[in-house]
Order: C-alpha cells, then structure tokens, then sequence
C-alpha cells in the first residue's frame, strides 16, 4: 500500500464531510472524525458483507464468487476438466 500525502488525505476527508458521511471534532490542533450517523455504518457493513460474499459463497450445490471461479481455473489448467465455450462435457 502506498502512502498518500497530508493534502490528499485532507481533500478526501473533507468531502466525506460535504457529503454528511463523517464529522470532525476540533481538539486544539488535533482533529477526530467519526461516521456521521449509524445508517452510514450499517452502510459500510452491508457494503463489506457484499464484499466478503462476492469473494466466496455458495449457490445452491456449487461453490460461486470469486473462489469458485478461480479453483475451477485451477482445475482446468491442471486438465482434470475440460471446456467446451461456456460448458464442461
């Protein structure tokens, strides 16, 4: 992860301010955000739920998401299974 400067970080912030998703507390020279409100926070889980079921979950009797797309890979470049288009025969 690279390190982003104290001008962009205070860019972003403060538009996450103008868009009422987080406050600032002003302490003397220290500032202290929070989220807004509890609805941005149940956001923000709702969005990491989505997240975490978009990398693994299952689909009735087959595994989908994002691991089940890469082990089928895995399989077919080991050739135990085989492709035909869109169909494994």
């Amino acid at each position: 992860m690279s390190a982003i400067t104290p001008q962009t970080t205070s860019f972003h912030l403060s538009k996450l301010i103008e868009g009422n998703l987080v406050h600032v507390e002003k302490h003397g020279r220290h500032r202290y955000y929070r989220l807004a409100n509890e609805e941005v926070a149940r956001s923000l889980k709702q969005f990491n739920q989505v997240k975490l079921l978009r990398e693994a979950r299952t689909c009735y009797d087959h595994l989908s998401g994002k691991l089940g797309v890469d082990l089928t890979e895995s399989i077919l470049n080991a050739c135990y299974l085989e492709k035909e288009e869109r169909e494994f025969p």
